[in-house]
């Protein structure tokens, strides 16, 4: 298991999306960009019919 860099919600991909920027965890400081690397995510979110679903998958900053 990794350590969480971003976690928000009601993400509206204007005034509260994910930058690649560290929210201050133990190994990056606040405000530092994270480094190169493959990063895991999860999309939690209610569906049109009420329903939480998920998506996860892998992204690479560089």
């Amino acid at each position: 298991m990794g350590i969480e860099v971003y976690n928000t919600e009601n993400y509206d991909n204007e005034t509260r999306r994910f930058e690649g920027v560290s929210e201050g965890r133990v190994t990056v400081e606040q405000g530092e960009k994270l480094p190169t690397g493959t990063y895991f995510y999860v999309v939690e979110y209610i569906d049109d019919f009420g329903k939480t679903q998920k998506l996860a998958g892998y992204l690479y900053i560089r």
